[in-house]
């Protein structure tokens, strides 16, 4: 139906039998279903009119049409230009898929509008030549569209189509992700999309997309998180083409939806591998290159002097080569059992161990530390603890976090290794009654890109490494690891393991 004026004429009209409209028909407006479309510029869905007080006086029943669906075609510049509609004698309740489908048949309608008009102002072109045009330009279209919706499909991005802020279009792996059936897409607004978006990066996606609509930027990327299916966050990039008319409204845009939760994963991997790196050339380069530096200062001091140096002289330097190169090596095993964890090439033997004869093994190899600072260390547990963690990778903990006691604790000082069980879980806590930390020094201790290490309290010199290989080797297990502390009180270290 074509408005004119003060009357609605019949521009197209199907072949049904017994079609009452006909080609140029025309009536005047006075309560036409058609005549309410173009003034509310909506749908209009009348199941029977004979049952509608609203309807039941229309000039429309005088032909027999009780029921009526129809819509709003308008020239590209929003002049009314008529309806599409179907009619029916009898009571018709219009199915979702009939709304749908005329819906689309208006599109096709308004789009053909916004083509004549366009041919009508650079060209003088005849009707035969026009209609033959038209032709083309429905193929060239239909064509087109059907390739959009095969790659659509078939793309591992999701496809979305907006005309303002409402959508149009969208791939089935957009319906997926956001959980909508397709027959409800034209009801799902920007906004909706935006409330799946994380929290954290709504405000950075608004203002990133209306700065984008602002500048009527043709082409835009956005990178933010948003809610899936399984209830989990993850990466994507919209890269967007929009499209505006002379005022500079978003007419349409179209946006690919990128799934890159694989590539940001990876990206930080890199940036931590970086940073882990850096943290390992600080390493090798400043805490092994003392210990080294001593080694040749003390074996070519007794090389020199070998022949001057009495017996006890000569002990007192291989003894010191000694303990450097076992410090050395330890220190050398610890980096590259961290190497191996870092790279997922650290295998763990689990196996039932004995608390109270592993931690006695682990303090036969720190006792001569112990032993000239004049440190008592104690093993206590409540009952007789067994757990499940690799034997190696324990005692390495273990070792680690007594020797670092060791080093923090004043002469004549007590330690105390201890085990609790919880439920299925062992907890660990090694505690000395030595000098503490305070909180700022308690941040740093675990962080692997923190280069911190404190001086002993009869001067020892460490890494500060120890301490962050011993957090990978317990999380490894599945387990938990952290510090109580206060300066002058002393600290507690206390790590989980499977009972």
């Amino acid at each position: 139906m074509k408005v004119e004026n003060d009357f609605m004429e019949v521009f197209i009209s199907s072949k049904s039998e017994n079609n009452p409209y006909h080609v140029g028909h025309k009536e005047h407006l006075n309560g036409l279903y058609c005549e309410t479309v173009i003034k509310s510029q909506n749908r209009l869905k009348v199941i029977n009119a004979l049952k509608d007080e609203k309807w039941d006086k229309n000039p429309d029943l005088k032909l027999g049409m009780v029921s009526y669906l129809g819509f709003p075609i308008n020239f590209p510049d929003g002049e009314p230009f008529g309806t599409i509609c179907v009619l029916d004698r009898n009571e018709n309740n219009y199915s979702e898929e009939y709304e749908q489908l005329l819906d689309q048949f208006r599109r096709v309608v308004e789009l053909d509008l916004s083509i004549i008009k366009s041919l009508r102002i650079k060209h003088n072109i005849s009707k035969n030549e026009l209609i033959d045009e038209l032709l083309i330009q429905d193929r060239r279209l239909t064509e087109s569209e059907e390739k959009f919706l095969t790659l659509a499909e078939i793309a591992a991005d999701s496809i979305i189509l907006f005309e303002g802020e409402r959508v149009v279009f969208a791939s089935r792996r957009f319906y997926e992700y956001v959980d909508i059936e397709p027959e409800n897409i034209d009801k799902l607004t920007a906004f909706d999309v935006i409330s799946h978006i994380h929290p954290d990066d709504r405000d950075l996606y608004s203002r990133e997309m209306q700065a984008a609509l602002a500048q009527q930027k043709t082409q835009y990327t956005i990178v933010f998180r948003m809610l899936n299916p399984e209830g989990k966050y993850e990466w994507l990039q919209n890269n967007t083409t929009a499209t505006y008319d002379d005022n500079g409204k978003v007419l349409r845009r179209i946006v690919q939806a990128r799934n890159i939760t694989k590539q940001v994963e990876l990206e930080n991997e890199l940036r931590r591998l970086n940073a882990d790196k850096d943290q390992f050339i600080r390493i090798l380069g400043h805490d092994l290159r003392s210990p080294f530096s001593s080694l040749i200062g003390f074996s070519t001091l007794l090389l020199e002097n070998l022949h001057e140096y009495d017996l006890k002289q000569i002990e007192e330097q291989v003894r010191i080569i000694n303990q450097t190169s076992l410090s050395t090596f330890e220190l050398l095993e610890q980096i590259l059992l961290w190497v191996k964890s870092q790279s997922g090439k650290l295998e763990l033997d689990i196996v039932q161990l004995d608390f109270r004869q592993e931690s006695t093994h682990v303090i036969r190899t720190v006792e001569n530390l112990a032993v000239k600072k004049g440190i008592k260390i104690d093993i206590v547990e409540t009952e007789k603890i067994c757990l499940s963690a690799d034997l190696n990778i324990f005692k390495t903990v273990l070792r680690n976090l007594v020797s670092n006691a060791i080093k923090f604790t004043n002469q004549n000082g007590h330690i105390v290794i201890s085990a609790e069980k919880q439920d299925q879980t062992v907890l660990i806590t090694v505690s000395d009654n030595g000098i503490g930390m305070d909180e700022k020094v308690l941040a740093k201790i675990w962080d692997i890109n923190s280069y911190f290490s404190s001086t002993g309290t009869n001067g020892e010199l460490g890494t500060g490494f120890g301490l962050k290989l011993c957090k990978e080797l317990v999380e490894k297990h599945k387990g938990k690891i952290w510090a109580e502390s206060a300066p002058g009180r002393g600290s507690k270290f206390i790590f989980s393991l499977s009972a």
